[in-house]
């Protein structure tokens, strides 16, 4: 409990609105399946996509080494492949709500 009022803590310092703190947590807490390290991982680099409003590279690295591709995830929704997506995250153009939907 201590490291979800933790997360949801560093995601109100980072922007995110109280009302999207909870559920985003949820699928946060599901890909890092109860390891705290990727926890507090995942938490971070979503907080930081969120205050620069869209996926950048150091966030990606951040979300794979937390156990989660989230570009991999829209490559399957959307057909793209993953040099299309990395072009358009270098490019400023993953947006947050793609992370979430992934």
């Amino acid at each position: 409990m201590r490291e979800l009022s933790e997360s949801a803590k560093m995601m109100l310092n980072f922007g995110v609105a109280g009302e999207e703190v909870v559920p985003i947590l949820s699928m946060i807490t599901d890909i890092a399946a109860g390891d705290s390290q990727k926890l507090e991982g995942m938490t971070r680099a979503f907080g930081q996509m969120s205050g620069a409003g869209r996926l950048m590279g150091q966030d990606l690295n951040q979300m794979i080494n937390a156990g989660f591709s989230p570009l991999q995830e829209i490559s399957k929704r959307t057909g793209e492949s993953m040099a299309v997506l990395k072009k358009r995250m270098e490019d400023g153009n993953v947006s947050v709500a793609e992370v979430k939907q992934a």
